[in-house]
């Protein structure tokens, strides 16, 4: 199996119809495109600060509100929803861990993890649960 890339831009199609929900979503996106630039720039020691300073920003703003928003609507899932959240952020701290490091495909290995995570919880299981939401009537 091949590995999968980020799509070139944001697209409509990727939008829950929750604002806040597609503000972060596309704020992620940026971030991971980012990463995706300075990759390609072969600069990633220079940038790759701002890119975990972006992730903890995204981590620290966002999922909170979206567990608050997911809790208030009484979504059966949530405990699983938050530990989702929990795995991303001791992947971003083990990638942070391993610069400090000086590991080596660093930068290559966490654009993986960010991408793997735009399609399978961003485009998969956030999109799930509010069309799930929206099926409930809510």
């Amino acid at each position: 199996m091949s590995a999968q890339t980020l799509p070139a831009k944001w697209e409509e199609q990727f939008n829950t119809g929750v604002e806040f929900l597609d503000e972060q979503h596309r704020y992620f996106f940026t971030v991971a495109k980012r990463l995706e630039a300075v990759i390609n720039h072969h600069n990633c020691s220079d940038q790759v600060a701002d890119i975990f300073f972006s992730l903890v920003h995204y981590v620290e703003h966002f999922r909170l509100r979206e567990e608050i928003y997911y809790k208030d609507l009484k979504l059966k899932k949530i405990d699983e929803h938050k530990n989702l959240h929990l795995d991303f952020v001791a992947g971003i701290v083990q990638f942070k861990d391993e610069y400090t490091r000086g590991e080596k495909d660093v930068c290559r290995n966490l654009l993986r993890f960010l991408t793997n995570w735009f399609y399978e919880h961003i485009i998969g299981t956030d999109n799930d649960m509010i069309a799930e939401l929206k099926k409930a009537g809510l």
